[in-house]
């Protein structure tokens, strides 16, 4: 069984980035061309004993899905929500919402208890924002209350989860260790 040409590993190379005087390891597989011709970059953390790269899209709707996010608000949110995922260790990497709801995709390291980290997003940035815009969200809510209680949580990657499930068939496949053999005489030792 052939490979789709699109999960064929071309390189993985260790490189470090000096971030706020911390060195942090950081790892770049690329993979072959995609259907559009681009390679794909896929940037990876470690720790000690593993390489990883765990992205999720998380998103929290206002209590009684009230229309109380404004422009001002929103960009408090932003930062409010970078500096409390900092203090987990993880990363916010893009932001945006509406007048309802809020849409963030971070990224976070393995060892992560994910509904803690939801809870505590929407605890302190509920706290932060009730306290900054107390006068605004009064006129929206008589108790101290922001977002509903439910939320989305999905996982977010850079391949198709048929392009994942075609590369595990793969493995163990002759066509698999051959291409293997391949990369290893290419690359510099």
């Amino acid at each position: 069984m052939q490979a789709h040409p699109a999960i064929q590993p071309l390189a993985l190379a260790g490189i470090g980035v000096e971030l706020e005087g911390h060195f942090a390891p950081f790892h770049v597989l690329t993979l072959a061309p995609d259907p559009l011709g681009r390679n794909i970059q896929m940037l990876h953390k470690s720790s000690s004993h593993a390489i990883y790269s765990i992205k999720l899209h998380i998103v929290f709707v206002t209590k009684y899905r009230r229309k109380t996010l404004t422009p001002e608000l929103l960009s408090y949110l932003r930062t409010a929500f970078s500096e409390i995922l900092a203090a987990w260790r993880c990363d916010l990497l893009e932001f945006g919402g509406e007048a309802d709801h809020v849409h963030l995709l971070i990224d976070i390291h393995p060892a992560l208890d994910i509904s803690a980290l939801v809870n505590n997003l929407k605890t302190a940035s509920a706290r932060r924002a009730r306290g900054r815009f107390s006068e605004h969200l009064g006129a929206f809510y008589r108790k101290p209350v922001f977002w509903h209680r439910a939320y989305y949580v999905g996982s977010v990657g850079g391949a198709t989860l048929e392009t994942v499930k075609a590369y595990v068939e793969a493995q163990g496949t002759e066509e698999h260790a051959r291409k293997s053999a391949e990369r290893k005489s290419k690359s510099p030792a």
